[in-house]
């Protein structure tokens, strides 16, 4: 009973630290959960079953999981805005990259907050050439939307297809997208 249940939302905004998180690493070395099981979960399991499902916030963490071992680098964007309840000017776009060692791949994590608006994300490497994009998203699905044990399938990861030529990716209403791109 002292469960707590996350949302698309509660996924979204757990992507959001993460991404201050990398946008800061020259300060921030370590960022960790503590509860993986029950109440305070990344994953919900019944007791004496065998049933269980995931939590919104542990897609979030796994798709992350490509920034691993990665160097963050600067990204700028441009965003319309929204008016938030504790700040005045809160973009629907947010991001963060990451690169290796060499520059050759490199991963941009991007949130489109709008609940009902895509958006389109355009790509430009400073001295660098995009040879391949893939990526991976979380959304399609309401704010409000929760996984549970009847329908532990609501929210989950799928993959991003980049259909046209353009130097154009597509970024859901209510999505985090991570795209991995090689120069």
């Amino acid at each position: 009973g002292l469960c707590e249940r996350f949302s698309q939302a509660d996924a979204l905004l757990v992507a959001a630290y993460f991404n201050i998180f990398i946008r800061n690493a020259d300060v921030l070395t370590l960022a960790n959960m503590a509860q993986l099981v029950n109440v305070l979960p990344a994953m919900v399991c019944l007791p004496g079953s065998a049933k269980f499902f995931r939590q919104s916030i542990s897609f979030a963490q796994e798709l992350f999981l490509a920034n691993r071992d990665m160097t963050s680098v600067d990204i700028w964007c441009k965003s319309p805005e929204f008016e938030g309840e504790f700040y005045k000017q809160v973009p629907y776009l947010d991001f963060s990259a990451s690169a290796n060692s060499d520059g050759s791949r490199i991963v941009v994590n991007a949130i489109n907050r709008h609940p009902e608006k895509a958006a389109k994300l355009s790509i430009n490497l400073l001295g660098g050439k995009i040879k391949s994009v893939s990526g991976r998203m979380l959304g399609g699905v309401a704010l409000d939307k929760e996984n549970s044990f009847e329908n532990p399938k609501a929210i989950s990861i799928a993959a991003i297809s980049k259909t046209s030529r353009e130097n154009s990716l597509p970024l859901p209403p209510a999505s985090l997208c991570v795209f991995e791109l090689k120069a």
